[in-house]
C-alpha cells in the first residue's frame, strides 16, 4: 500500500528513538505534506457532464467544494481544435449545495460539456493519486514537519538549561532544525521547484499625486 510505503519512508527520515513522534503525528504530517504537494503539483481531472438546460452546468462527480478549481469548459465535445467557453463567460459561485458552475449563454437540454478542473490529491488505504516518482518528495516534506516538531520539543525541554553566553552546536534541537531545512530543500529538488520563485513578488510604485490644492507634493512631482 502506498500510504504504508510513505509512512515507512518518513520513519526512515525521522528515526525518533525518544518516542516523541507518535503514529498520529506521522499521519498528520503526511496529510499536511499531501496538501502541500497538491499546491505544487495540482491534480487535473477531466469529466464529461450533461446539462439539463439553461445556464447551469452540473458539477463533475470528482469536484470537492472549497478545494477544486475550474480550468476549462469544452462544448461541443470532441471538436478539433477544441471549442472552449471563454473564461469570461463562466464562473463558479456558491449555491446551497456547495459550488455551482454557471455560464452566460443558455445551453440546450442534453448538451454535453467536458469539464477540466483541479482536485485535491487523495492518499488512503484504498486510494492513492500521488505518482510513484513523487512519493519521496512527499515523504521529505512530512519529515521536515516532524523534524520541526522535534526541534521545538528539545528546545523547550533542554536548551533552557544552556548558558546564555554559550552556543551548543550539537544540541538535538539545533540538529533537528538543520535537518528540517535539508528535508525541505530535498523536496524542492525532487520536484524541480525553485522556492524563491514561489514567494510573492513585490513592486515599488511611485504614485505621482497632487496635494489637496492641486499642487505637486514636496517629494512627489507630477510629470507635466
Amino acid at each position: 500500500m502506498a500510504i504504508f510505503d510513505l509512512q515507512s519512508l518518513i520513519d526512515d527520515l525521522v528515526p525518533d528513538t525518544s518516542g516523541r513522534i507518535t503514529p498520529a503525528k506521522v499521519d498528520r504530517a503526511l496529510a499536511s505534506a499531501v496538501v502541500r504537494y497538491g499546491k505544487d503539483r495540482p491534480r487535473v481531472l477531466v469529466e464529461d457532464v450533461v446539462c439539463a438546460g439553461g445556464n447551469d452546468v452540473p458539477l463533475p462527480t470528482g469536484w470537492v467544494s472549497g478545494a477544486s478549481r475550474l480550468l476549462e469548459l469544452e462544448t461541443p465535445i470532441g471538436q478539433m481544435p477544441p471549442v472552449l467557453i471563454s473564461q469570461e463567460d463562466w464562473l463558479v459561485l456558491p449555491v446551497p449545495a456547495g459550488d455551482g458552475i454557471r455560464v452566460r449563454d443558455s445551453l440546450a437540454a442534453g448538451t454535453g460539456v467536458r469539464v477540466r478542473f483541479y482536485a485535491p490529491h487523495v492518499l488512503s488505504d484504498a486510494v492513492d493519486t500521488i505518482p510513484a516518482l513523487d512519493r519521496e518528495a512527499v515523504a521529505h516534506w512530512a519529515g521536515a514537519l516532524l523534524a520541526d516538531q522535534l526541534a521545538a520539543a528539545y528546545a523547550a525541554n533542554s536548551e533552557a538549561t544552556i548558558q546564555a553566553d554559550r552556543v551548543d552546536q550539537t544540541s538535538p534541537s539545533r540538529t533537528w532544525r538543520k535537518q528540517a531545512d535539508v528535508y525541505r530543500q530535498r523536496y524542492f529538488d525532487l520536484l524541480g521547484i525553485d522556492p524563491k520563485l514561489t514567494e510573492p513578488a513585490g513592486e515599488v510604485v511611485n504614485l505621482d499625486q497632487a496635494d489637496s490644492r492641486g499642487r505637486p507634493r514636496l517629494t512627489h512631482w507630477r510629470n507635466r
